[in-house]
């Protein structure tokens, strides 16, 4: 059984898109709803999909949204591809707490191409989202 992680409260989390200059930024406390910054886009989030042993491997949904299957769908449509797609949402990081910043460093492992346009995507999840 895979554990949670436990980020400080009020933690500064930095995800970094890999081969990509794009980085997000998620604060607040542990498992509650979270602001993730991509592009100076803010994107609710949780941590609920953050797992992992010892905190060290962890998967992300900071730029998608709560609803996992949901935003696979709409990257599934964006993307033009199939299950390929759908799993680069899932990004695999790993975490990194600096014990004297008091902050944890992401850095995304993930290579796959297919989602490498974050700012296309979001723009699109976040018009969609006002329209609901």
């Amino acid at each position: 059984m895979r554990s949670k992680p436990k980020f400080p409260i009020g933690s500064t989390i930095r995800v970094q898109l890999k081969n990509s200059n794009k980085y997000g930024i998620v604060t607040g406390e542990n498992s509650v709803t979270h602001n993730c910054l991509v592009n100076n886009i803010f994107v609710e989030s949780t941590f609920e999909d953050f797992c992992g042993v010892d905190g060290v491997v962890e998967q992300c949904s900071c730029i998608t949204s709560n609803n996992l299957d949901l935003a696979a769908e709409k990257a599934k449509t964006k993307i033009g591809k199939n299950t390929s797609g759908v799993e680069s949402l899932h990004f695999v990081l790993e975490v990194h707490y600096d014990e004297n910043e008091g902050k944890n460093f992401i850095e995304d492992v993930i290579q796959d191409p297919a989602f490498k346009d974050v700012t296309d995507f979001l723009n699109k999840f976040l018009s969609d989202k006002k329209s609901r």
